[in-house]
């Protein structure tokens, strides 16, 4: 659903405040389970995926629900974390991430985050 405010039209979103003339979005509220932090997580790179930009003071921890709950923790729990046994998704797509970035280049590494993003959370529902 699109509605308008004065910074012009938003999407509604469960987590994120999304502004559709700028492409840009931010948190709402962080995610407080772990399911809640896949969620978040995984509408967060969808959004980049399709071209969006997170902004805020510390947009990257405050737009990703793994960072809401393991960040703080020096990442100690994180399934990222686990998985390549480095903190702050050092040696991932995301590590290649910045908003300076071409819209091709940040497109394409929200997708192979998404995809290495699926890979963990598959090996962790087994």
């Amino acid at each position: 659903m699109i509605i308008e405010n004065s910074r012009g039209s938003l999407r509604d979103s469960k987590w994120f405040v999304i502004y559709e003339d700028s492409r840009t979005f931010e948190s709402k509220y962080p995610a407080l389970n772990i399911e809640e932090a896949w969620e978040k997580t995984f509408e967060k790179w969808n959004l980049v995926a399709e071209g969006y930009i997170f902004i805020g003071m510390n947009s990257s921890i405050e737009c990703c629900g793994l960072c809401n709950l393991f960040r703080n923790l020096r990442c100690e729990g994180c399934p990222i974390k686990i998985k390549t046994g480095r903190n702050f998704c050092f040696c991932t797509p995301n590590s290649d991430y910045n908003n300076d970035l071409s819209i091709d280049k940040r497109i394409s590494i929200a997708m192979c985050e998404i995809e290495f993003l699926n890979t963990i959370y598959e090996e962790n529902e087994k």
